[in-house]
């Protein structure tokens, strides 16, 4: 499915069990969005606002693009991001319980401050040039190689 519906809003939106694969959302508003089994492979959600939303089993098998995409204070749970790009994200206060970023980018502007790690979080043969970490909390187990 490739669809544009960049800068259109899902404020409070419920999206299970559905497939993005190819969509383009860059700049939507997703606050307070729930996406709840939802594949987004080869998706591009550059700039997006998924603020207070919460993601559950999402899948970007493929990869998907997350370039300056805001989720502060998401609840992110039972993840697995593939291949994806988080350059510029922003993750303030977000809660992550077992997820897995395997072969993601990262980079200086990438913001994890306040952000919480619980369960087992892995992050894999990730590409995080210049990663900061710091102000993050580790409730569970990190896995990082």
């Amino acid at each position: 499915t490739d669809a544009a519906a960049s800068g259109a809003s899902f404020v409070g939106a419920t999206l299970k069990n559905t497939e993005l694969g190819g969509v383009v959302l860059e700049k939507a508003k997703l606050t307070r969005a729930t996406l709840d089994s939802v594949s987004m492979r080869k998706s591009r959600l550059d700039g997006a606002q998924l603020d207070q939303a919460s993601l559950r089993y999402i899948d970007t098998t493929d990869g998907a693009s997350f370039v300056g995409v805001d989720f502060t204070e998401a609840g992110i749970e039972w993840c697995k991001f593939l291949a994806s790009d988080f350059r510029a994200a922003r993750f303030e206060g977000a809660r992550f319980r077992d997820v897995a970023f395997e072969r993601c980018t990262f980079d200086s502007r990438t913001v994890f401050t306040g952000a919480t790690f619980d369960g087992e979080v892995e992050i894999s043969r990730a590409m995080a040039d210049g990663l900061n970490l710091a102000g993050l909390n580790f409730l569970g187990k990190l896995l990082a190689n």
